[in-house]
Formats: structure tokens, C-alpha cells, sequence
């Protein structure tokens, strides 16, 4: 059974849109789920959920 996926999809498993930032040379992760709203550093006004770039 493959476990490293876990910290990226959960348990049990879900739809997950991980956003990963480069910060002072080290990549930060932010996972968004089904319901949550995705927030972008690049384009802050845009308002967006995983339902509106997932086909779920």
C-alpha cells in the first residue's frame, strides 16, 4: 500500500488542489478541499472553489 500520498490527498481520500510557494528558498504547501475557497497570492480578487477547476 503506497502511503506517502496521504499528506496530499488525506484519509480517507478527497479531492485535493495543492498551491505550493516559494518562500525565502523553500516551497510552502496549501491544500484546498471540496467547499473551500482558493485563495491566489498572484491574483487576489479571483474567487474560486475546487468545484469550479475539478470536474467532481
Amino acid at each position: 500500500m503506497g502511503l506517502g500520498g496521504l499528506q496530499f490527498i488525506g484519509n480517507p481520500k478527497q479531492p485535493t488542489f495543492t498551491i505550493c510557494q516559494l518562500i525565502n528558498g523553500v516551497y510552502q504547501q496549501k491544500q484546498y478541499r471540496l467547499g473551500e475557497p482558493i485563495y491566489s497570492y498572484i491574483f487576489p480578487d479571483l474567487q474560486l472553489q475546487l468545484e469550479d477547476i475539478m470536474q467532481i
